[in-house]
């Protein structure tokens, strides 16, 4: 089993598989790539018991705004020292030794786990092939489930092809309840409308300096991290971007959209003229890119994304 590149995400996941034409590629008129690439205009990030949160940036439109906002330690600390990339020795180890724990009776005969890197070996102790067979079965089975339960704890999903990947959707819905010093403060709160909310924290996750080394190292930043770091790649943005959606938003539908080496997101919001939609549990839902550097207005994706979605995409919906 290995951990895939960010160049080969994501099939498999139990989400909606769209292989229709996607709808609405207007033209992007005053779009993301005409615009400068660098849209952060300062960002203070002081230490402390509280820590304290002090971002520039120039919008779309070409306005200064800014974000000013205080954070615990310990929520800063919890993600800083989480691993930005999740060891497959430890969890194979991990399962390895569980399944060396479990007397005969719990496979019909003795079955052993010996792992290498991040392959893993299942061998037993039956005398009749009949019974190897069975005993084989049953402890792949629970191989598989543990091997599921290991990465669920650390927050990230085995998929049916076993692929490893952060539980994206779980982390947005988590974080949500979180946002409120990020929204209340640094946003301004949420607007009578989604839309005027989203287009501001849209332009403040793009101008957050993008993590080129992520590409290449499967690194995953969490929310806070992004904001403690001031940098973060396509999944980590996505995140960012989305839970505070979620808090200033709980009501709106929101999802998570993968096509090959890239991730995106939609809401749950009525495309207009010139805007990307995505076809999502049979309505269009406006795309969104947060990943930056280029500054896009809600309904705008990057050329590659555009193409990406077109052959197919993997949408999956954040539970409400």
């Amino acid at each position: 089993m290995a951990l895939p590149s960010r160049r080969q995400l994501l099939h498999g996941l139990g989400a909606t598989i769209a292989t229709a034409p996607v709808v609405a590629f207007g033209p992007l008129g005053r779009s993301a790539h005409a615009m400068a690439t660098e849209a952060q205009l300062g960002a203070r990030i002081d230490e402390g018991r509280r820590w304290s949160f002090d971002y520039r940036w120039r919008d779309i439109d070409g306005e200064r705004r800014r974000a000013r906002f205080e954070l615990t330690d310990r929520v800063v600390r919890a993600d800083l020292r989480t691993p930005k990339r999740i060891s497959i020795e430890r969890v194979n180890q991990e399962v390895a030794q569980l399944i060396n724990a479990q007397p005969p009776s719990r496979f019909g005969a003795k079955v052993t786990a010996t792992v290498s890197g991040r392959s893993m070996r299942l061998r037993t102790q039956a005398g009749d092939p009949a019974t190897m067979r069975s005993s084989l079965e049953r402890a792949t089975r629970f191989q598989n489930q543990a091997l599921r339960d290991a990465f669920e704890a650390r927050g990230y999903l085995l998929t049916p092809g076993h692929r490893v990947l952060p539980d994206h959707c779980r982390h947005v819905a988590d974080y949500a309840r979180t946002m409120r010093p990020v929204v209340a403060k640094g946003m301004g709160g949420r607007r009578k409308k989604p839309r005027p909310f989203a287009r501001h924290a849209l332009g403040f996750v793009q101008s957050i300096p993008y993590e080129l080394r992520a590409l290449q190292q499967d690194r995953y930043r969490r929310p806070f991290a992004v904001l403690a770091k001031n940098k973060g790649d396509c999944d980590s943005k996505v995140v960012l971007f989305l839970a505070m959606m979620r808090h200033a938003w709980p009501k709106l539908r929101t999802a998570v959209v993968y096509v090959p080496g890239h991730a995106f997101c939609a809401v749950d919001l009525r495309p207009r003229d010139h805007e990307v939609g995505l076809p999502i549990r049979g309505r269009d839902w406006l795309a969104i890119e947060p990943v930056g550097p280029r500054l896009a207005g809600l309904g705008q994706l990057a050329q590659s994304s555009l193409r990406a979605a077109r052959s197919g995409f993997d949408a999956r919906v954040v539970p409400i």
